[in-house]
């Protein structure tokens, strides 16, 4: 279930990063032509420029209908009114609402990435304790809303379009401050670090050591030698095979080699698993690691030299 839940974090994480690079992209180009519209000197001709919302213009002005900055407009598909107008501040018109309404569409899409997120990490964000693992404390967040200025508090809810001191039924400032902090990559980010290279490892460890003792007794059953005293032995291989998952998951960031799709390099969960399932010889290789680094053979026959 971990496994499947680091699965789908990763791909929203991804798709989330990829809504938002498509959204600021779309949206520096209609800036930029917005400021182009604008240098003209005839924006308020073809589109509304006093928004209340200061959203990006995703309509031109209805002549026919209402003056410019008015609730009169008319859709992107409609052709200008007019064939008297300048055409190229007619066409940067045109091209900034049609680019307006690529901003609009890229934004639902981000919000729709960024609530998918939010449902994703909150198995840990509202579990308590799980969610000091990744930094998330309530009883902190809800500290600094008490403090907070209410003048930051109504910015905050003029961004995510909420409401704020509505005689009571508006969201509080530790909610909006709540909301703020959910929205930090680093909260998902955090989520994914700790299942991927802290718990997954240990559960996978853990397997493969189980596996590998149940494979021991069977060959051990049918030759005959099974005894009592393997059953310590079967606990002990489990228990060390967890630890050395741990390890593994401590060593994560030499063990796991980024691939460009043409490598076989073994992914964390899979070298945790076969960590797991051969302990001796990681045990015999931690051996062999601890004696090359502090030498004890070298620092034994310098002390017997001194005596």
């Amino acid at each position: 279930m971990l496994s499947a839940h680091a699965m789908v974090g990763r791909l929203i994480i991804d798709r989330e990063e990829g809504a938002l690079k498509k959204f600021q992209e779309i949206a520096k180009s209609a800036d930029d032509d917005y400021r182009s519209l604008l240098q003209l000197g005839k924006a308020p001709l073809f589109v509304a420029i006093d928004r209340p919302d200061h959203s990006c213009p995703a309509h031109l002005v209805d002549w026919a209908a209402g003056s410019a900055g008015s609730d009169d407009i008319m859709t992107v598909s409609d052709k200008l009114p007019s064939s008297v107008v300048d055409g190229s501040s007619a066409e940067k018109a045109w091209n900034l609402v049609a680019k307006c309404r690529g901003v609009q569409w890229a934004l639902m899409q981000l919000v729709t990435e960024n609530i998918r997120l939010k449902s994703w990490d909150s198995l840990f964000v509202e579990m308590f304790p799980l969610n000091r693992l990744i930094g998330w404390d309530n009883a902190m967040i809800d500290e600094v809303g008490a403090v907070v200025n209410d003048k930051f508090c109504r910015s905050i809810a003029r961004s995510y379009q909420e409401r704020f001191d509505d005689y009571g039924k508006s969201r509080g400032c530790a909610e909006l401050i709540r909301l703020l902090a959910r929205d930090s990559g680093s909260v998902a980010s955090s989520v994914l670090a700790c299942v991927t290279t802290s718990i997954l490892p240990c559960l996978y460890a853990f397997i493969g050591a189980a596996a590998a003792s149940m494979m021991a007794i069977r060959r051990r059953t049918d030759a005959a030698l099974l005894s009592y005293t393997d059953r310590g032995r079967v606990k002990f291989n489990v228990i060390l095979g967890f630890v050395f998952g741990a390890v593994i998951g401590l060593f994560a960031g030499n063990l796991s080699v980024p691939t460009d799709g043409t490598g076989n390099a073994l992914g964390l969960a899979a070298l945790a698993l076969l960590t797991g399932y051969n302990v001796p010889a990681v045990s015999d290789f931690l051996d062999d690691l601890s004696t090359r680094l502090f030498r004890p053979q070298e620092r034994a026959g310098t002390g017997a030299r001194v005596v």
